[in-house]
C-alpha cells in the first residue's frame, strides 16, 4: 500500500480507525447525492468499504485512498490532519477498466482539492501501477465532476450504467496524460 503526498493532502489507505471520520465525509448529504446509494447502517457500510479498499490494495496494488488535509508543523514537517475525502483508483468490472474517483467534504468544494488529488491518482496509475488507460464516471447532472474530467484532459467515451445508474464516462490513456504533464 502506498502513501502519496501532494502540496495540500496526504493520501493513504483507509484503516478501521478511520470509520467515524469516513462516515462524516461519505454520508454527508452534499457528498452522498453524487455517489451510489449505500443502504444500511453508515458505520457498517464504511467498515465494508474500507475492507473492500484494503482487499483491492492486496489484490491489485491500488485502490482509493483517504484524503487527509496536510498540516504543517514548525519544523517544516507535515502531519496528517482531518479526513476530507477519498480519491484514487478502482477497477470496475462493469467497464473492464480502472476508474479514477474522487469525493470531498463540501467545505473543500471549488478549492482545487479534487483536481490535485485526481492528478496524483493519475500519476500513480500510469507511472507506478503501469495502467495503459484510466476512466472516470459520474452522473450526467454532476457537471462539476465531468468538468474536472475535461480539465484533466479526459475525453468523453461511451456512457454506461453503474450499480443501476446511468453514468457519463470519460477516458484518458497514458500517452495523452504524460504529454499533458510535460
Amino acid at each position: 500500500m502506498s502513501v502519496v503526498v501532494t502540496p495540500r493532502l496526504i493520501l493513504r489507505p483507509l484503516v478501521p480507525a478511520d470509520v467515524e471520520a469516513y462516515v462524516a465525509m461519505r454520508f454527508h448529504a452534499a457528498v452522498a447525492q453524487w455517489l451510489p446509494v449505500s443502504d444500511g447502517d453508515p458505520r457498517e457500510r464504511a467498515h465494508a468499504t474500507i475492507s473492500a479498499f484494503a482487499a483491492d490494495w492486496s489484490a491489485r496494488g491500488y485502490a482509493p485512498w483517504g484524503a487527509f488535509e496536510r498540516a504543517a508543523l514548525n519544523s517544516g514537517v507535515s502531519r496528517e490532519g482531518r479526513l476530507v475525502g477519498h480519491v484514487g483508483l478502482r477497477f470496475l468490472p462493469e467497464f473492464d477498466g480502472t476508474e479514477v474517483l474522487y469525493a470531498f467534504h463540501p467545505d473543500l468544494h471549488g478549492g482545487g482539492y479534487a483536481r490535485e488529488a485526481a492528478e496524483a491518482s493519475l500519476d500513480f496509475g500510469f507511472d507506478v501501477v503501469g495502467l495503459s488507460s484510466i476512466l472516470a464516471i459520474t452522473l450526467e447532472t454532476n457537471v462539476r465532476s465531468w468538468g474536472l474530467m475535461k480539465r484533466l484532459g479526459m475525453t468523453r467515451g461511451p456512457d454506461g450504467r453503474y450499480k443501476g445508474i446511468d453514468v457519463v464516462r470519460y477516458n484518458i490513456d497514458a500517452a495523452t496524460w504524460r504529454a499533458r504533464r510535460t
